[in-house]
């Protein structure tokens, strides 16, 4: 009896371990699952088709606020095509997408979704999660900030406090947005859209409203000269309004409207307070946007920096020193999706070593194209000309896409790269070629060229850069109007059909 009980046992043991087990995979297995399941709830997505061959540009959420200046995918599409574009979204997110036929677009999406968008010879169509205030907002918004300009100067030139004030504190009252605001609630009344959809497009209506109404004092903040107490008074209503909102830089003009207002407070502090609000650091290391230092919601803080740290990269500009900006911004937000982007830049630049000196051409032996033909280097070569200027933008935007250009200029035997600026200042012109760094022949125009160059290329006696033309080994010119560097793959067409490339 005891003997049997013993053996018994043992075995009983090893059956409840083996149920254990099997129990403990079949957990392991389903908690694999449900991660992954969880995984894949956070991605939305949006599908983009099209009827045309199109491009569109994407520019996602960075650290969940709004990216106005940082592409991060390419789409292309052929008819019949189509692409889905998969992303975390840890609530809502708005994502701007841009193409070259059509307005660009601000694309809500929550968390979980999927939004398509399909594009026509003439107009976007919108499905999925809320594509009714997708399409509202894109069909109208462009257009509303257009009208929306005369009637602010209405709106002011009446000169009653009174009004200004009560539609700064209840924009619905301005009667030409009303259609906008009566739309989105239909909408919502009928589930057409979610609730965090229908308070993110109501709220986007009302910052471009105030953006608006702001905007009419941006010379006098820019400026910062004295301005009127009537003026700051209504700054300062608009400000009040937003200042505390943690989600308004997921907004598409979030940036500009907190902007604005940080540099209108900044103004109204004396030189020891601006001293003490860089916090240590130089004034350097922050240039013409310390005002963003008054900022106390840390998101709105890093949005903004970001903004002005790409547009330094995105016009070849530098305000402000940018090692010690990133060590900031470094120090204050290391797990920044923003600042690793930031960095990669940093570092890509300390790496840019330019591939030769630049060499200036003497200005006073060239008034045509035909001169360059005298200069050693020059004789019998085929020469892409890049019209520019050190304080034109555009211009300085399009040196970005040099290293893709020098790549493109390699396939051909016979060929130099000129920079012809229009500068009348020649510190301005040598600092500019130093700070882009623009290696190879480079030419401050002299006078007689500048004439040449508008009679014989725009046929007008005004001159509009950056413009790109192609001569061939006599100086004559094969191409006029080249497209531009960001358009690497028409560029290299429009080449092709008069270089040769090599074996």
């Amino acid at each position: 009896m005891d003997r049997r009980g013993n053996s018994v046992f043992p075995s009983i043991l090893l059956l409840v371990n083996y149920i254990f087990m099997r129990l403990k995979l079949l957990f392991l297995f389903f908690s694999v699952v449900a991660g992954i399941y969880t995984a894949r709830s956070q991605q939305s997505e949006i599908i983009f088709t099209s009827d045309e061959d199109c491009k569109f540009v994407i520019y996602k959420p960075i650290d969940g606020f709004y990216n106005s200046f940082y592409p991060t995918d390419t789409v292309v599409l052929r008819p019949e095509s189509e692409f889905i574009y998969r992303f975390a979204v840890d609530d809502w997110g708005v994502v701007k997408c841009t193409s070259q036929t059509k307005l660009p677009m601000g694309i809500f999406i929550e968390k979980d979704s999927i939004v398509r968008v399909h594009n026509t010879k003439d107009s976007i169509r919108f499905e999925g999660s809320n594509a009714a205030a997708n399409e509202l907002l894109y069909n109208s918004l462009f257009f509303c900030r257009v009208t929306l300009a005369s009637i602010i100067d209405s709106l002011y030139q009446t000169k009653d406090s009174s009004i200004i004030e009560a539609i700064t504190h209840n924009t619905r009252l301005l009667p030409q947005a009303t259609f906008l605001y009566n739309g989105l609630d239909s909408l919502f009344a009928d589930s057409a859209i979610s609730e965090k959809c229908y308070n993110y497009s109501t709220k986007e209506i009302d910052y471009l409203i105030k953006f608006q109404m702001m905007g009419k004092f941006t010379p006098q903040i820019s400026s910062a000269k004295p301005m009127s107490d009537t003026i700051k008074n209504y700054i300062s209503l608009i400000g009040e309004t937003f200042f505390d909102d943690e989600k308004i830089t997921s907004y598409c003009l979030g940036q500009y409207i907190t902007g604005f207002y940080c540099q209108f407070l900044f103004n109204q502090l004396d030189n020891a307070a601006k001293n003490s609000l860089r916090e240590g650091y130089s004034k350097e290391t922050f240039g013409p946007y310390s005002h963003y230092l008054l900022l106390h919601k840390e998101l709105t803080k890093l949005s903004l920096f970001f903004d002005a740290f790409i547009l330094q990269y995105q016009f070849n500009i530098n305000e402000f020193g940018r090692v010690e900006m990133y060590n900031y911004l470094k120090s204050k937000y290391p797990q920044s999706e923003a600042v690793q982007i930031i960095g990669k830049l940093v570092e890509n630049e300390l790496n840019d070593i330019p591939l030769t000196e630049p060499v200036f051409l003497d200005r006073d032996s060239i008034a045509n194209f035909s001169d360059f033909g005298k200069i050693e280097g020059l004789q019998n070569k085929y020469l892409f000309i890049d019209l520019w200027a050190s304080w034109c933008l555009p211009c300085r935007a399009e040196f970005t896409h040099n290293k893709k250009l020098n790549a493109l200029f390699s396939n051909y035997a016979n060929i130099e790269k000129i920079y012809i600026s229009i500068d009348e200042k020649e510190n301005s012109w040598k600092e500019a070629i130093k700070a882009l760094r623009l290696s190879g022949y480079n030419l401050l125009a002299s006078e007689k060229l500048v004439a040449f160059i508008k009679k014989e290329i725009y046929n007008s006696n005004a001159i509009s850069i950056p413009r790109y033309l192609l001569l061939d080994t006599g100086g004559n010119v094969l191409d006029g109007e080249l497209s531009h560097p960001n358009d690497i793959e028409n560029l290299q067409k429009q080449l092709d059909k008069h270089l040769i490339r090599k074996e």
